[in-house]
């Protein structure tokens, strides 16, 4: 009887121990002026890659405050591109559109830093979240 008290009383501790911690979910981020930059590129269910409406979508859901960068940002990154490390030679999109209310959104392809701009539904880049600290 005993055992079984010490047992169940062990088992009790553990559980309400397990269930008071905490699990704080840091990312690893790279600070160029007042632009905090994800450390590493988003990932898809199958690819780094998305239609810019994922890519909105996929930076929104990870709260705080992530978006895309504008143009003039993602420029800035990729003029840094070598002190901010884990950026691929892909492209990678950008929020400022072609015109207002467009299908059409600028991005920057990072083998030479050319700003390009497509049909935002036909077009696949890589998403490197940021916001303003």
């Amino acid at each position: 009887m005993k055992k079984v008290l010490i047992l169940i009383t062990m088992l009790f501790s553990f559980g309400t121990t397990f269930s008071q911690k905490k699990v704080v979910n840091k990312v690893q981020t790279f600070k160029l002026g007042n632009l905090e930059i994800y450390k590493n590129d988003l990932h898809g269910k199958y690819t780094h890659l998305f239609e810019f409406e994922e890519a909105q979508k996929a930076c929104a859901a990870l709260g705080n405050g992530w978006r895309l960068p504008t143009i003039e940002e993602l420029k800035n990154i990729y003029a840094h591109k070598n002190e901010i490390g884990n950026l691929t030679q892909f492209s990678y999109w950008t929020s400022t559109l072609a015109y207002e209310g467009s299908k059409i959104a600028y991005y920057i392809k990072f083998t030479d830093g050319t700003p390009e701009f497509d049909y935002n539904v036909y077009t696949t880049s890589s998403v490197r979240p940021v916001r303003s600290k």
